[in-house]
């Protein structure tokens, strides 16, 4: 399938964010989605997809397993360090959600960005992952309790500081 300029134009954002949180790195993750939108624009694909978002997320998926395979893998730096040096406001909880996320096993943390951020259904998201809808359920209910774990500690770190 092939996609218009203007699609590829409109799907850019989804495409940049999802990205970054598979490789937060934001030099990194613009080459993953240049390479993306090079391989959308002359793909014609013959598989049925749920969605054309769905299809240009996997595809951006298939070049970072790509360029994870390649003999020096793209850096990984903070995103809290990317995000603050970005000139964004300094917004602390959404850096320490940030960083929590970071932590998680990629298989968890693209699940959470899936759902939470790019709001697909647990169908689209295993189709795209190529893995079973519980599978999907599995991985988000891991995060899910990984973050809450760390919520909680960090909230009675706070509490015993506070003393």
């Amino acid at each position: 399938m092939s996609y218009s300029p203007v699609e590829l134009m409109a799907a850019l954002p989804r495409l940049r964010r999802y990205a970054r949180f598979l490789v937060d790195d934001p030099a990194g993750a613009d080459d993953i989605v240049a390479k993306t939108l090079e391989r959308a624009r002359v793909a014609a694909g013959a598989d049925v997809v749920h969605s054309r978002r769905a299809e240009l997320l996997g595809l951006l998926r298939t070049v970072h397993a790509e360029e994870l395979a390649k003999p020096t893998p793209p850096r990984i730096a903070s995103f809290a360090a990317n995000d603050a040096s970005a000139g964004e406001p300094d917004d602390s909880r959404a850096l320490q959600v940030l960083e929590e996320l970071r932590r998680l096993p990629i298989e968890q943390r693209e699940v959470v960005v899936l759902v939470a951020v790019e709001r697909m259904s647990y169908d689209e998201i295993a189709t795209l992952l190529r893995v079973p809808v519980a599978t999907v359920m599995s991985r988000l209910q891991q995060a899910r309790g990984a973050l809450r774990s760390s919520a909680i500690g960090r909230t009675s770190a706070q509490t015993g500081q506070s003393r």
